[in-house]
């Protein structure tokens, strides 16, 4: 049996990623194993962010979303969606933003380490390096996930994890997309949230899953664009 990936999404007031990014990176998890999930928490969103999740819960069986009744942070937020996953490797974005296609692919293909980083650079200054997402063994999400929301803390996790610690070039700095918007009550946990990401067309000629009509794709965007 293949090894099995869950990926946790936790996320805030972000309906335009949602709705642009979703597709794609549903359509390339299949690409890495079979045996894949999609765990989504929503923090109490205040947009349709819930809704279009939810969507894509109905389409998709490897797709799961909690809505937890209270708002509990990023940190309790990803422990929950860890608690309610099952696979073998676990992958979490850093700073809120995902990559796909070839990055992931990568990641993927670096597994045997106990911990991969994904790391992104500055075009114009390669040695400035930022964080991005983290592939770990699952004995050590639980562990991994308190250094993940504290980006500023993941140079350590280098340190823990020695040469267990794997990283990978994903995207330059720049390109990327926040899932969390910052409230009074979490201020400071991560980046707002843009609902203005332009849509990211998805691989062609890959449709080893069931894939939502584009209509519904449209129809789904537009109400979160308020289109």
């Amino acid at each position: 049996m293949s090894v099995a990936l869950s990926v946790l999404l936790s996320f805030r007031n972000c309906q335009g990623v949602l709705a642009a990014r979703l597709p794609e990176l549903i359509e390339t998890l299949p690409d890495l194993t079979p045996n894949w999930e999609l765990v989504l928490v929503d923090d109490a969103s205040r947009d349709a962010s819930a809704e279009i999740a939810e969507e894509y819960a109905r389409q998709y069986p490897q797709v799961r979303l909690i809505m937890p009744a209270q708002p509990r942070g990023r940190p309790e937020a990803l422990r929950t969606a860890l608690l309610r996953s099952r696979g073998d490797y676990v992958l979490i974005p850093v700073r809120q933003s995902w990559t796909t296609g070839d990055g992931l692919h990568r990641m993927w293909a670096a597994k045997h380490h106990l911990l991969v980083l994904g790391v992104s650079e500055d075009a114009d200054d390669p040695s400035r390096r930022e964080y991005e997402m983290v592939l770990v063994h699952r004995p050590f999400a639980g562990t991994v996930i308190p250094w993940v929301t504290d980006p500023v803390r993941i140079p350590l996790l280098l340190e823990r994890f020695g040469r267990e610690c794997h990283t990978v070039r994903l995207f330059q700095g720049g390109d990327r997309a926040s899932l969390w918007e910052e409230s009074p009550s979490f201020a400071g946990v991560s980046t707002r949230c843009d609902p203005h990401e332009r849509k990211i067309p998805p691989p062609a000629g890959r449709h080893r899953v069931p894939r939502t009509s584009p209509a519904l794709l449209r129809r789904l965007k537009d109400f979160a664009l308020g289109e």
